[in-house]
């Protein structure tokens, strides 16, 4: 899970293969990308775009948060996707951001 610092969580479900944005002020859940394998973490570049990891199928997968258009960024990466992100929240007001560990 990866917070967008303008109150949306998006959330890798490995169990159907989509990444979700879950708008956090009303709990409404949307699909932003499908196909992704089991997807199992999910970050932010603070671009417009999430990273996820597909560890079955050893890839790392860039998606358009926008279109939920997804590119294999990466492939072959063996055991490094099950590694924790560091992720960076980006904060809505002029604050420093944050950091957390996401798995």
């Amino acid at each position: 899970m990866a917070l967008d610092g303008a109150g949306r969580a998006f959330v890798a479900d490995g169990n159907s293969g989509r990444l979700l944005n879950v708008d956090l002020a009303t709990g409404k859940t949307s699909e932003v990308a499908t196909g992704l394998g089991d997807t199992t973490g999910v970050a932010l570049d603070g671009h417009g775009y999430a990273d996820s990891t597909d560890p079955r199928e050893e890839k790392l997968w860039k998606v358009d948060l926008a279109t939920g258009r997804k590119t294999a960024a990466a492939t072959g990466l063996g055991s490094h996707v099950h590694r924790p992100w560091t992720v960076t929240v980006l904060p809505t007001s002029p604050t420093t951001p944050r950091e957390s560990c996401v798995r």
